[in-house]
């Protein structure tokens, strides 16, 4: 049996068109693979989490500040607790700190070395912020 060449030129189309397709996914993965090792992207993904982590340690020692001086002031003039604004702050930046070393396209694959990972960060004892700070240094290998 033979095949006509119109079907024949139709099939090369079509192949020729997923093949097209297949070469552009494909050089689209390059591309964003270039730009996430790109000395930009890892320039700004170190900065993103080293500010995150010293933010968080911020965090938490304003929030054990404003814990102890509630404890040793019983003044009236303040009608919300100021350490519950500092403990959202901490969280905050704990979650924007855990999604960009999850991420990656983010610091994922280029963060810096040495910082704690994100679940680490996650699972921090948070009951006493007084001791999160010092915790978190730590894990860094402060002292």
């Amino acid at each position: 049996m033979k095949t006509k060449p119109a079907l024949k030129y139709a099939a090369l189309a079509t192949a020729g068109a997923f093949l097209l397709s297949g070469c552009s996914v494909v050089s689209s993965w390059v591309g964003e693979g270039k730009k996430v090792v790109s000395a930009p992207h890892v320039t700004e993904q170190y900065e993103v989490v080293i500010d995150h982590y010293n933010s968080m340690i911020a965090a938490a020692n304003n929030a054990c500040n404003a814990i102890t001086t509630a404890k040793n002031d019983r003044s009236s003039t303040i009608v919300e607790d100021p350490a519950m604004a500092y403990k959202a702050t901490f969280r905050k930046i704990q979650a924007e700190y855990g999604n960009a070393l999850d991420n990656v396209f983010k610091a994922g694959l280029v963060g810096p070395q040495g910082y704690p990972s994100a679940d680490a960060v996650r699972n921090l004892d948070t009951r006493d912020f007084c001791l999160v700070g010092e915790d978190l240094i730590h894990m860094r290998g402060g002292n």
